[in-house]
């Protein structure tokens, strides 16, 4: 899509990271819980699956709990290209 506009030298890599997703499980579920897509999902859900949901999120953040937060891999592709003049 870049070298269609016009864009040169187009490269990507992968970067690989751990990132802290909230101080403690508590925090980490509260800030996913807020993305819009899970929002989505929970506009259309009864309480019981919401209930079941937020514990299993709950559950699935434990393992990942250190002394820095609950910390997770993430990966990104991070692409440069010089602009057209």
């Amino acid at each position: 899509m870049l070298a269609g506009a016009g864009f040169t030298g187009v490269s990507w890599t992968l970067v690989e990271t751990a990132q802290v997703w909230g101080r403690d499980v508590a925090d980490a579920t509260k800030f996913i819980w807020g993305w819009g897509p899970v929002q989505f999902r929970v506009r259309h859900a009864g309480p019981g699956a919401i209930t079941k949901a937020w514990a299993a999120l709950e559950d699935a953040l434990a393992p990942f709990v250190t002394p820095d937060g609950v910390v997770l891999r993430g990966a990104a592709w991070l692409v440069t290209a010089q602009r057209p003049l």
